[in-house]
């Protein structure tokens, strides 16, 4: 599914929440890129929100950040994911 977020201050709380998740989850950039299928110099512009069209990743990443893409938007989204953090560094 593709998603379409219009406000510039929702992008940055589901970018900024994209981040902080990954930290909490121990997930290293090298593996979001890798298993969203894109380069990490890709990844990384996407994270910084300096990537075009990052909306179709939208839902890759959440299935790697094991997390539903709507709970994104929400700011305190990593506060409902403290206590899930998977260890995808081992899977490599």
């Amino acid at each position: 599914m593709q998603h379409k977020v219009f406000n510039g201050e929702r992008k940055k709380i589901i970018l900024n929440n994209i981040r902080l998740l990954r930290k909490l989850k121990n997930i290293k950039s090298e593996t979001m890129a890798k298993e969203i299928g894109i380069s990490l110099s890709e990844y990384s512009k996407l994270e910084n929100g300096l990537k075009n069209n990052w909306e179709k990743y939208w839902d890759s990443i959440a299935t790697v950040l094991q997390i539903t893409p709507f709970e994104l938007v929400f700011e305190d989204c990593t506060a409902l994911n403290q206590n899930n953090k998977p260890n995808l560094e081992s899977k490599h």
